[in-house]
């Protein structure tokens, strides 16, 4: 069973891996221009993209 404030801080966590994602693929983008974008969830450990670059 998870605690209220354990559930809390896990919601906070993928928030932030969530948010973490989108500036890194805004980031990419603006380096890469015309980077085309895969699937980029938050997983337990962190998160990902997947990233098709144009050159």
């Amino acid at each position: 069973m998870v605690s209220k404030a354990n559930q809390k801080k896990e919601e906070r966590l993928e928030t932030m891996r969530h948010s973490a994602s989108h500036v890194m693929a805004e980031a990419v983008q603006s380096i890469f221009p015309g980077t085309k974008f895969g699937i980029g969830p938050a997983i337990e450990d962190g998160f990902y993209y997947d990233f098709d670059l144009p050159r």
